[in-house]
């Protein structure tokens, strides 16, 4: 059952939307969420015009297990009240960027793929999220009259790994880089969805500012529930999250590769989520048959990095992914200046930036 508040101007195409799912016991094209706190729906689709942070925040009090749906045409990350709803509890967002032709947002086509999938979580709407860590005050100094500006990411960093087969050395890269991000003073959220967990042995090695969401050692490969349950229990709070994905598909010991055989791993969507999507291959030439399910599945998109020890494992294939040649010998937990270096390259998209003008020092 959805309560439903919104503008008039989107108010059929919600309308549309919702009857395909179910009954709608509550309407309004005013200010009415007092209301819609009267009546115990299960969805609440709510214009982020037609309600304060104040109102939606006495609302969760009085209907906490009620979901609520935000729709926020036209907005995007670094908006200051869907910033404050998500610190709300409020983590569904509908915000299409790109009017159609006839000048309005398509509401309807985005409220549905919400609708037909899972509640999201604190993870799913980090990137709106700019109270972690980027609204202190400005420290100013002089220096050299210059002005230094730090820019530094909206939201939370969402950063996702995953191998092009078995012991690809995708969890390698994923503490390498928390571990980097928390020696640089970030908290970091690291989160094990491979369906072969290994953090749980490591996790007392981890730099104080990570926190490891990982599957306990009685975890069997092909079991799902504990996997699934890791994502929403990250706490907020973190400027990074990475998630270690592992291999981006298996197949039955002893088994000959063909493309039937090949068992998709059910989080490899998360790559498409990501701020910093990953894929770690072998260089062996006997692991580039682990491309094969890749490519001809077109599973690769073009915002995939490809890391890989060598430029020589990936030279026959035609990609225009962006390349990174990871040092030869790669220990997550050890530091030096080539890996540094390889770091800093890698997550430069991430890490803040600094721009110099004359006059003050200001570290925004």
């Amino acid at each position: 059952m959805y309560s439903l508040i919104c503008r008039s101007e989107y108010m059929e195409q919600v309308r549309r939307v919702l009857e395909l799912h179910g009954d709608i016991i509550f309407e309004s094209t005013e200010k009415n969420l007092v209301e819609a706190g009267r009546v115990n729906a299960q969805i609440l689709i709510l214009d982020i015009e037609s309600a304060t942070v104040a109102e939606v925040k006495r609302f969760k009090i009085q209907r906490p297990e009620t979901r609520i749906i935000l729709l926020a045409p036209g907005r995007v990350p670094g908006d200051e009240i869907v910033a404050a709803l998500v610190g709300k509890g409020v983590y569904d967002i509908v915000a299409p960027t790109v009017p159609e032709e006839d000048g309005e947002f398509d509401i309807g086509k985005e409220l549905k793929k919400v609708l037909d999938g899972k509640a999201a979580v604190y993870a799913d709407a980090a990137r709106w999220d700019t109270t972690i860590g980027h609204n202190a005050e400005p420290e100013t100094k002089e220096e050299n009259s210059k002005i230094i500006f730090q820019e530094k990411l909206i939201g939370t960093g969402y950063i996702a790994v995953t191998g092009a087969g078995r012991a690809s050395g995708s969890t390698t890269i994923a503490v390498a880089i928390a571990q980097y991000l928390a020696r640089h003073g970030n908290k970091v959220a690291l989160v094990e969805m491979s369906r072969y967990p290994v953090i749980y042995r490591i996790r007392h090695l981890l730099h104080k500012n990570v926190t490891a969401y990982v599957q306990t050692e009685e975890f069997s490969a092909g079991a799902k529930n504990e996997i699934k349950n890791l994502m929403p229990n990250v706490q907020p709070g973190n400027s990074y999250i990475v998630a270690d994905i592992g291999a981006c598909y298996y197949q039955n010991e002893n088994q000959d590769f063909n493309q039937s055989t090949v068992n998709w791993h059910e989080y490899l969507f998360e790559l498409n989520r990501a701020m910093l999507p990953l894929l770690v291959v072998g260089t062996a030439q006997w692991r580039w048959l682990d491309w094969l399910p890749l490519y001809i599945n077109q599973k690769i998109k073009v915002n995939w990095n490809i890391i890989t020890v060598s430029k020589e494992a990936v030279k026959d294939l035609r990609t225009c992914n962006k390349i990174h040649v990871v040092p030869p010998i790669f220990d997550p937990f050890v530091t030096n200046n080539e890996i540094d270096a390889f770091m800093a390259n890698l997550l430069s998209p991430m890490m803040p930036t600094r721009v110099k003008k004359n006059g003050w020092l200001l570290w925004m």
